[in-house]
């Protein structure tokens, strides 16, 4: 049985809408995952500072010390 074409083209659109869709909330879906991902970063970071931080207040406090 042969396919027409209004039969194909119709069907050729419904799939261009369904990937569309899909495109869609992929992109959706990747914002949100490079959000997340920022946002632990800026995390783990800022709790590498404020180790860094910690150790030298203490370095400087052990100077401090021998000074005296």
């Amino acid at each position: 049985m042969a396919l027409k074409n209004d039969e194909v083209l119709a069907r050729l659109q419904e799939q261009l809408v369904q990937t569309n869709e899909e495109l869609t909330v992929l992109s959706n879906t990747r914002l949100k995952l490079m959000g997340a991902i920022d946002v632990l970063m800026q995390i783990e970071n800022s709790k590498v500072q404020e180790e860094q931080s910690e150790e030298q207040e203490e370095q400087e406090e052990k100077v401090e010390e021998g000074e005296e």
